[in-house]
């Protein structure tokens, strides 16, 4: 059970592994499910941790504070925003199970009903097709509107269920990869799909395969038209103030050559160090941005630096909608400043 706000608001400045801050809230995994959660829960209790839970490594002991308190330091924290951690690429082959209608609420008819029955059913859950199966692994086949308009070609029958069923159709397992039956899919409209024990869970249809990968490189998108508008907008700043964030030998003075964690750099509010507190001040005042509050602003740009992050590490699970909402509200407001 995830910990409510008071419960959560003990651990300000505690440390604690990322593994045993995971478990603290019930989870095993970082993954699209727990991550969220987890952030969610310390945010309605004003509080985050340093270094970011959700990019560092598993063993990495982290600092539960107060996000008032947050500092982001140039140098080595801000080194994974643009570098692919350790097991953040694809750990397994993208699966038919991955689709959320796979194991959706499978609607069928058995062999038995009426055509009407059928047709009733398509035209009321609004689908293009319905499987007739019989108990819940004995597949008679599937009934489409292609085949139901068939049946007009032979007008002076009374059409049965079996007139309209269509016998050849194409099965795959949850467990097995999608990517090699996309073609199919393509082709027939649909793929059903059946768990290993026999039993059918679901119908992919080619729409279904459109929405999800449409949602899945969404954020990808997204967080590309906020870097690059993130570039104009501050493109006012010096190219000296721009190498006072950047580390070692990469001062290039360049906006271009910047990682995210750096843009927030530029215009914090709260920076200990009093040579980058007074260049993010000399920064923000350079921008002349008279209508956008400052701190609010900061603060949904490091929301979407731990979002860009999180994307790194794929995952068949997408990102949840408020996160997806994040991004677009981001990049509306950076649209309205260039």
């Amino acid at each position: 059970m995830t910990s409510t706000p008071p419960h959560v608001q003990t651990l300000v400045d505690t440390s604690m592994s990322v593994a045993d801050l995971l478990q603290h809230f019930g989870f095993r995994r970082r993954t699209y499910d727990s991550v969220p959660v987890i952030t969610k829960a310390l945010q309605a209790a004003g509080l985050t941790t340093t270094p970011a839970f959700a990019t560092c490594h598993r063993d990495t002991v982290v600092m539960i504070v107060a996000v008032d308190s947050v500092v982001i330091e140039p140098d080595d924290e801000n080194e994974t925003d643009d570098d692919f951690l350790p097991g953040t690429l694809p750990q397994r082959p993208f699966l038919v199970g991955d689709i959320p209608s796979a194991r959706g609420n499978l609607i069928s008819v058995t062999s038995d009903v009426q055509l009407a029955t059928a047709v009733h059913l398509m035209r009321s859950h609004d689908i293009s097709q319905i499987p007739v199966i019989d108990g819940s692994s004995d597949l008679r086949g599937v009934v489409t509107w292609q085949s139901v308009a068939r049946l007009r070609e032979k007008p002076h029958r009374q059409p049965k269920l079996s007139d309209a069923t269509v016998a050849t159709v194409d099965v795959a397992e949850t467990h097995q990869e999608l990517f090699p039956r996309l073609s199919g899919i393509q082709k027939q409209g649909y793929l059903l799909v059946r768990e290993r024990t026999g039993e059918f869970s679901g119908i992919i249809t080619a729409a279904d395969v459109t929405e999800h990968f449409h949602r899945s490189a969404l954020p990808f998108f997204l967080v590309g038209e906020i870097e690059g508008l993130l570039r104009k907008v501050l493109s006012p700043i010096s190219a000296e103030a721009i190498e006072l964030v950047q580390s070692g030998n990469r001062k290039s003075g360049d906006i271009n050559d910047l990682m995210f964690g750096q843009y927030v750099q530029l215009i914090q509010h709260n920076n200990p160090k009093p040579a980058l507190a007074a260049s993010a001040d000399a920064n923000w005042e350079c921008l002349e941005w008279n209508s956008v509050d400052r701190r609010l602003f900061v603060a949904q740009l490091d929301r979407v630096r731990n979002i860009r992050n999180l994307i790194a590490h794929f995952s068949p699970k997408q990102l949840p909608q408020s996160d997806l909402d994040e991004l677009q509200s981001f990049a509306q407001l950076l649209n309205h400043l260039v």
